[in-house]
This record gives C-alpha cells, sequence and structure tokens, in this order.
C-alpha cells in the first residue's frame, strides 16, 4: 500500500507532460478520491491508502493524463470560494 506523500509524488510526476499544474491536479484528484480537502493530504502525509483507493486514483489520473479536464473529472469546479457543481 502507498502512503499519501508517495502517492502524490508519483502522481505528479507521471501528469509533468500533461498539465502545467500537476501537483496540484494530483492533489485534487487523491482528495477527492478520499472525500477529504487539501489540507488534509498536507496533514496526513503518512496516511497509507488501501486498494480501492489506489484503484480510483489511478483511474482518474489515467483520465487527466490523456487531457480531461480536473472540472470534468471530480464534476465540480472551484471560483473562489465557491465550488460549482457540473
Amino acid at each position: 500500500m502507498k502512503i499519501i506523500k508517495a502517492a502524490l509524488e508519483e502522481a505528479t510526476e507521471m501528469l509533468q507532460t500533461s498539465s502545467d499544474s500537476a501537483r496540484l491536479d494530483a492533489e485534487i484528484l487523491l482528495a477527492h478520491c478520499l472525500g477529504k480537502t487539501r489540507t488534509f493530504l498536507a496533514t496526513w502525509p503518512e496516511k497509507e491508502l488501501n486498494a480501492e483507493q489506489s484503484k480510483s486514483f489511478g483511474t482518474l489520473l489515467s483520465r487527466r493524463e490523456k487531457g480531461e479536464p480536473i472540472a470534468y473529472i471530480v464534476g465540480e469546479q472551484g471560483f473562489w470560494s465557491l465550488d460549482l457543481k457540473a
């Protein structure tokens, strides 16, 4: 099993060629998979992901790597302090 910190590092590396904001994208996708905030990721970098979370994260990363916008993947787009649902 992977911990949050390692999963984010690998995801950032994976998205480097397909995104100008690879780290941010990875954080948004992982937070979405976990049902947590990006602050949670920074606060608990040693938390382990279970198999289901890892698989879900991998699927979302693959979609992003192919160029699908983050807002389409997670179903919402942040705008200032508002989260706009699609």
